[in-house]
């Protein structure tokens, strides 16, 4: 597993994950905010994009903003960040 990563298995784990609040895409490389997913599918909310899986393209926010300190620890939803 890359460092960083949700470690999540199933969206059944998404819905335990209350506190999560946002997300990030490994492949767009945009922030959104957990209400944007669906509960069902675990692909990135932007259409565009090949996104999909927590704990493979989907991160926390708060792994993202670890490892990036100078990020914020709020993200503006839908603005890119890379890695």
């Amino acid at each position: 597993m890359i460092p960083g990563m949700l470690g999540m298995k199933n969206n059944g784990e998404i819905r335990a994950q209350s506190r999560v609040k946002y997300f990030w895409c490994l492949h767009c490389e945009r922030a959104w905010s957990r209400d944007q997913f669906s509960l069902y599918n675990d692909n990135c909310p932007d259409p565009k994009c090949d996104g999909w899986g927590f704990g493979k393209d989907i991160w926390t926010w708060y792994n993202l903003h670890r490892q990036n300190p100078k990020y914020p620890k709020t993200p503006v939803l839908g603005k890119y960040y890379s890695s």
